[in-house]
């Protein structure tokens, strides 16, 4: 799990097998040494052994985790991603990032909001949106396509003017095999068809009253 707001751990790693009786045996307490960003979010391949990180404005990376899935007696992570190849864009950054099923690719959601956070980093209008990113080199891992909706153009900001707390912006993803489920702030709920990583598409939205 992430611990954002630590200054002490990044990723904290737990036993759950007796979570049950109430027990969770710590396993490990990670702080990545970067000076840029922090750890929001992570998502572990099937098999345990890699993890995909979302590490806000320092972006996106990835690690080994292949010690804690082996069962190793002082297991470590190791870092596959250099810092000076992470994969980094304008904003609060990299959210959530999800690996796609039987794809060497990951899905890499923001969270962006409205102006009228602008004290807290570079938030509003044209907001957030979802990146897919090529990871067959996790050493060298690139961007290789977008979704966006149409408030995501810059255009809408200046043609619209959106209030200052509006946000379209991408947020939580849900991945099935060809379906990525994205909650997506005013722009509500995105269906994007990804079973081709590098052409993702609308498959449908729901938008509530």
């Amino acid at each position: 799990m992430s611990t954002p707001n630590s200054d002490a751990t990044s990723l904290l790693v737990a036993d759950i097998s007796d979570a049950r009786k109430g027990k969770f045996k710590e396993l490990g307490k990670i702080r990545f040494p970067m000076n840029d960003g922090s750890l929001h979010s992570l998502s572990l391949s099937p098999n345990g052994k890699r993890a995909t990180m979302a590490y806000l404005t320092g972006g996106f990376f990835m690690i080994d985790t292949s010690d804690f899935a082996d069962g190793a007696r002082r297991p470590r992570v190791r870092i596959l991603t250099p810092a000076n190849k992470r994969p980094q864009w304008p904003g609060p950054g990299a959210h959530s990032a999800i690996p796609l099923f039987g794809k060497p690719y990951a899905l890499v959601t923001d969270e962006v909001y409205g102006d009228a956070l602008k004290a807290l980093g570079d938030h509003g209008c044209p907001w957030g949106w979802v990146r897919m990113i090529d990871i067959r080199k996790p050493q060298r891992p690139k961007v290789r396509a977008q979704y966006k909706l149409p408030q995501n153009d810059p255009n809408f900001c200046t043609t619209d003017l959106p209030r200052p707390s509006s946000s379209y912006s991408a947020h939580n993803p849900t991945l099935t095999p060809h379906l990525a489920f994205i909650t997506w702030h005013a722009g509500g709920l995105q269906a994007i068809d990804v079973s081709n990583p590098e052409k993702p598409k609308q498959a449908a939205e729901f938008l509530p009253d």
